[in-house]
């Protein structure tokens, strides 16, 4: 039991940790000298890297968050695969998800202040699952592709995610559908806090004032 415990808290903290440390501010100070919370959108992500800096900071930062959530699950598997029973362990990652979520929008190292989590997220479910990463990667390709707006097709894949989490699982031999709702609550859960995120990209998107990108 005690062995549980340890492996479940650690797995948590290790995730929230790695996900507190920004590509997007870390790049704007040691490269450039400059705060990407007060440029642009003021948010620390790699749109924002991309209007101010440039493709490569930006495909550096994108790469740097995604990174951070497959790193987190990929250690949460080393931890506690031979510890948790399969059941659990599904669902855990998933909880190990929003912590790798948490780390990264409030970060400890920039007092609490960090980016959106669609990055994060999206190299979380690479490792987990990928037909769900396959499915989203789709949408927000979709989405982008005739809105050219980030965070439309951020929100349009966010949306997705619990819905595209119940019908991979649900209809998955080796889930049971218990196991499948419980997944498909936690990343509800994951939906909210991203959307949340967002709210200030909704309301520019409701007044139609949310930035495109040019071509």
């Amino acid at each position: 039991m005690f062995l549980k415990i340890l492996v479940i808290l650690s797995s948590c903290f290790i995730a929230y940790i790695l996900s507190s440390f920004n590509f997007a501010i870390f790049i704007s100070k040691k490269f450039y000298h400059k705060n990407i919370k007060k440029l642009g959108s003021k948010n620390a992500g790699m749109t924002n890297v991309l209007r101010n800096f440039g493709t490569v900071p930006a495909i550096i930062t994108l790469v740097g968050d995604i990174f951070k959530g497959f790193l987190s699950i990929l250690i949460c598997h080393i931890l506690c695969h031979k510890v948790l029973n399969p059941e659990i362990f599904m669902c855990f990652k998933y909880i190990v998800l929003i912590f790798a979520l948490l780390g990264h929008i409030f970060p400890i190292f920039y007092n609490f202040k960090g980016g959106k989590g669609i990055s994060v997220v999206t190299g979380a479910i690479l490792f987990i699952n990928v037909k769900i990463f396959l499915i989203l990667l789709t949408i927000f390709i979709l989405v982008f592709k005739f809105s050219k707006i980030v965070s439309l097709s951020s929100l349009s894949s966010t949306f997705a995610f619990p819905i595209a989490t119940f019908l991979t699982n649900y209809f998955n031999n080796k889930t049971t559908h218990s196991t499948a709702l419980i997944i498909t609550s936690i990343t509800t859960i994951a939906s909210i806090i991203v959307i949340f995120a967002h709210k200030e990209n909704i309301i520019r998107l409701l007044k139609k004032k949310e930035p495109k990108i040019k071509k």
